[in-house]
């Protein structure tokens, strides 16, 4: 294994504690507010249940990097104003739906790995469900490690052969599975189906973004620094900014 190798990991800590696996289903709870109160509130005429759905709406910012993996939703009701243009708010991205299928299915792929001996196999043709690979199709590797910097385990790993899910600088993505941590299959399998939530902070009017350990952390516990022309940060600093402020925010140098 290269040290180019990058491996993407599920555990909810290495995107910072308190996450709430139910995210996704959080948000699919808000957009159906309008239907159930339609349902339980029978005096509402159509246009009132109209004007909530629009209210509910209004309250959430999606981003979609056009031909990417995945959807980034802001939930504007989690936003805290600092200053003028500085503020805090919480996003939510899932993957893309043939995004998710195709990572479903090699997450089920490598579960049925773990129980084969260490080596190196064939990935079946029927993984490639996102069209013809324009990255290498590497094997399946099944090795041993150490988890948890104590007792042996079983691990299966593959790498992505999509540049569509590649990491920023182009380098391979990796899935990978310890077969012997009984909590990491259902760990990854909720990541994919109920998305990732991330606090950031948003200087607009400084060219500043960043993001938190802990979603309960203060403000100054924010990670933070200069936007950078050309980055997929950048792209998101624009968008937020414009739609919270109404104006165009400050671009450094």
């Amino acid at each position: 294994m290269t040290q180019s190798t990058n491996h993407f990991k599920a555990h909810p800590w290495r995107f910072g504690s308190n996450r709430d696996h139910g995210v996704t289903s959080g948000r699919r709870n808000v957009l159906a507010v309008p239907s159930r109160a339609a349902q339980r509130l029978p005096h509402l005429s159509a246009h009132d249940v109209a004007e909530i759905d629009r209210e509910v709406l209004t309250a959430l910012l999606e981003f979609q990097y056009p031909g990417g993996k995945d959807t980034k939703t802001y939930d504007l009701n989690t936003m805290q104003i600092i200053q003028p243009g500085r503020f805090t708010i919480v996003s939510t991205t899932i993957d893309n739906p043939d995004v998710m299928r195709f990572e479903l299915k090699v997450l089920d792929t490598l579960r049925s790995h773990c129980a084969r001996p260490e080596g190196k196999y064939p990935a079946p043709a029927d993984l490639l469900t996102l069209g013809p690979p324009n990255m290498p199709v590497q094997n399946i590797e099944v090795r041993s490690t150490t988890l948890y910097g104590s007792s042996r385990s079983k691990l299966v790993e593959w790498q992505y052969p999509y540049t569509r899910l590649a990491l920023f600088n182009n380098q391979p993505r990796s899935l990978f599975l310890h077969c012997n941590d009984h909590q990491d299959f259902s760990e990854v399998q909720n990541l994919f189906i109920n998305g990732m939530r991330q606090k950031h902070l948003y200087d607009c009017k400084r060219g500043l973004s960043g993001s938190f350990v802990d979603e309960n952390n203060a403000p100054t516990k924010a990670i933070t620094g200069l936007v950078r022309k050309g980055t997929l940060d950048f792209k998101y600093y624009l968008f937020v900014c414009r739609a919270v402020t109404h104006e165009a925010p400050y671009v450094p140098e």
